[in-house]
């Protein structure tokens, strides 16, 4: 349940450094954006076991965690076509961006303008 402006990014198991980076980047962002919530999806049609082995082994919070059910019809419906999208929504789960790249140069920047203005912004 979204209660406060999150960012909603997807990683997959098939990709190593992107699942790592994406969470790392991730805890970067939280320390300088403690008012938004990080909500992380896997992209994959993994067991729940495997999924939570990856967690587990890299120490991963498991708050925000979650995976798709029908990982295909869910990426479809989301255009998740690309591992590094992230979705941004305010509060009460309105989409603010469709399309936000957390590792895209000045992305910090349009966050921060995006939360002051609460509405929609692509760049």
């Amino acid at each position: 349940m979204i209660t406060k402006s999150a960012i909603i990014y997807f990683w997959s198991s098939n990709s190593k450094s992107q699942y790592r980076n994406s969470h790392y980047k991730v805890n970067e962002l939280k320390s300088k954006f403690p008012e938004m919530d990080f909500i992380s999806i896997n992209v994959n049609n993994n067991d729940d076991k495997s999924w939570k082995s990856i967690i587990s082994n890299y120490n991963f919070p498991t708050t925000n965690e979650y995976k798709f059910k029908n990982s295909k019809e869910a990426r479809e419906t989301l255009a998740v076509n690309y591992l590094n999208k992230a979705i941004i929504v305010d509060d009460k789960g309105i989409i603010l961006h469709p399309n936000a790249n957390i590792f895209k140069s000045g992305f910090e920047e349009t966050l921060e303008e995006l939360l002051q203005k609460k509405h929609l912004i692509i760049k």
